[in-house]
């Protein structure tokens, strides 16, 4: 248009504006501590609203990412999902870790961001929008994310990689990779303490891979190993536990290997308040 359609706002509140992203037809601007949301007038009587929320980390403005007509982001408390109304956390079950400088890209329902913990060590994190579910991918620092047809592209260490293996610069053969499954605290819903007797496992195993079994009681620093399982194909395991007083307990399998957990069912008694 010409100079008399620019239009500006004066912003009130204090603090740096930290990214930036079109939402559903709105600009949105973030604070680290709050959004502004332009409305467009087609008579050029445009507006905004702040909204008082968890907002863009300083430094992650590359994690802003559209997946399934939701915007995801890494703020100073976590990674926030926001739906044009208030963003929610969805990564409390990445731990107590502080991230920063994140970066983002979504593909097939899965939201994939690297982000450097506060000794500078880079991790990147994988988020299944569909089961609600996080997984540590690996080490890699990247540095930009880019979707492109069908697959996502990435740049490591100055050379670009993609999700689905379309461009696979400067990598051999596949290797087997190792893995860490862990899950929640198991046992709150029932008053008193309880015995845990057994786990039972359900597991489908390719050739040479191998699982380890721990169990880690009332949330210490713990963990008591269990048993090794090894095989190919789909078997089902029986993994003894020597009995132990808790309130509430977790598991945790750490393999190397292709591996799918296909069911798991646990025994134990219950016990008194005392």
């Amino acid at each position: 248009g010409i100079s008399t359609d620019s239009w500006a706002a004066t912003v009130g509140s204090d603090g740096v504006f930290t990214g930036a992203f079109a939402y559903l037809g709105y600009p949105i601007f973030f604070k680290e501590h709050s959004l502004l949301k332009v409305s467009i007038s087609a008579y050029g009587a445009h507006s905004y609203r702040e909204i008082e929320c968890r907002g863009v980390e300083e430094g992650s403005e590359k994690s802003l990412t559209l997946l399934n007509e939701l915007l995801y982001y890494k703020s100073s408390s976590g990674v926030c999902v926001y739906d044009g109304n208030f963003p929610q956390l969805i990564s409390d079950s990445l731990g107590e870790v502080r991230y920063s400088d994140a970066v983002s890209g979504s593909i097939k329902d899965r939201y994939y961001i690297a982000m450097k913990d506060e000794k500078n060590q880079s991790s990147l994190f994988v988020y299944d929008a569909t089961r609600s579910l996080w997984a540590k991918e690996d080490n890699l620092g990247i540095s930009f994310f880019c979707r492109n047809d069908d697959d996502l592209y990435f740049v490591s260490d100055n050379r670009l990689y993609s999700v689905y293996g379309t461009q696979l610069y400067g990598t051999g053969e596949e290797k087997a990779v190792d893995w860490i499954l862990e899950s929640g605290n198991i046992g709150y819903y029932l008053p008193g303490n309880k015995y845990l007797g057994r786990l039972n496992l359900r597991l489908s195993l390719e050739f040479g891979a191998h699982v380890s079994v721990y169990v880690n009681y009332d949330s210490s620093n713990v963990w008591d190993f269990a048993f090794n399982l090894s095989g190919k194909g789909t078997q089902s395991f029986t993994v003894p536990i020597r009995p132990k007083r808790c309130d509430h307990f977790r598991y945790r399998l750490v393999g190397h290997g292709g591996a799918k957990l296909i069911a798991l069912t646990k025994e134990y008694e219950e016990g008194s308040d005392i």
